[in-house]
């Protein structure tokens, strides 16, 4: 997995917060503090799929809107080989989450000396946020994965799964996580098929063309393939 940093005009925003609140409501309150927050952290990710097996995966950070302290939106290369995770969230659930990522990954690796399944860890990470709202503690975040997991052939394949901050989690051939993303999910609606791009020049030209077309301003973009 290779990670490259590029400065490009682009610009997209997140959504997702958390918060913690007493009694039965807790959850749908943090998940509606958490769709108001989309202004609040400057970061968007974009993941899409070629139709001979690329994936890459476009973090874009605000420089205006990031606080110091603030981490990357993609996590890549960082964890095992093969293995990258993007999330969106405020800073605290992201901190949370991406300490519950990591232990998942290494207490996997030290068990069976292989990289966990992509889909194992969007169970796990369904899991904790069921967990959470059990507890009355909402963990929020929009996470995008991708990794290897078995096939119906029993094969390996890459895949490119979406966890929402509502538990639910699915495969997808091109998705957006973030502010703006309603505008930039229906934009790959009418303009992207992964059969129709092939090689890995063409599908980081799609993924170029589908966040030109916010027309916003300057961004720094981290780039996963």
């Amino acid at each position: 997995m290779v990670v490259l940093k590029y400065l490009f005009f682009i610009s997209l925003i997140c959504s997702a917060a958390g918060a913690s609140q007493s009694g039965e409501v807790a959850p749908a309150l943090a998940r509606n503090r958490a769709l108001e927050a989309n202004d609040a952290v400057g970061e968007t990710i974009l993941g899409m799929k070629s139709s001979d097996g690329y994936i890459v995966m476009f973090g874009l950070s605000h420089a205006h809107k990031l606080q110091p302290h603030q981490a990357s939106p993609l996590l890549m290369s960082r964890l095992e080989e093969g293995l990258a995770v993007g999330l969106v969230s405020l800073p605290l659930d992201k901190l949370r989450t991406t300490q519950m990522v990591r232990e998942n990954v290494l207490t996997y690796f030290a068990e069976t000396s292989e990289t966990i399944p992509v889909g194992l860890l969007a169970v796990k990470l369904a899991d904790e946020i069921h967990r959470r709202d059990r507890a009355s503690a909402p963990l929020v975040f929009n996470a995008l994965l991708v990794g290897q997991s078995t096939g119906e052939s029993g094969e390996p394949t890459r895949k490119l799964l979406k966890v929402d901050q509502t538990a639910n989690f699915f495969e997808c051939d091109a998705v957006v996580v973030g502010h703006r993303a309603s505008e930039l999910n229906q934009w790959l609606l009418e303009h992207f098929s992964p059969q129709r791009v092939s090689g890995l020049a063409a599908l980081v030209e799609a993924a170029l063309s589908c966040l030109r077309s916010a027309k916003l301003g300057p961004s720094q973009c981290e780039i996963c393939v």
